[in-house]
């Protein structure tokens, strides 16, 4: 899972996380806390989450965006 905001982006360790994680095909969550924080033109990791299916934390209830956060670990768990 990656906690993902416009400062991540730039963080050189996290990049170097997400191509390490993206290389060895490790499912990647991308939790987004704030707005726009992954689209193409910000710097960065964009492109390795372009396939994935995100969560945006704040839009939905807490209930909500944890639930879909659970329900996507477990079925990795289960891979």
């Amino acid at each position: 899972m990656a906690c993902v905001s416009k400062d991540y982006n730039y963080s050189k360790n996290c990049q170097n996380e997400m191509y390490l994680a993206h290389e060895r095909e490790k499912e990647i969550i991308p939790l987004l806390l704030e707005k726009d924080a992954w689209l193409p033109k910000h710097a960065g990791v964009s492109l390795c989450m372009v396939p994935c299916v995100y969560i945006e934390y704040g839009n939905e209830s807490h209930d909500k965006w944890l639930n879909d956060l659970l329900t996507r670990v477990k079925k990795i768990d289960r891979v």
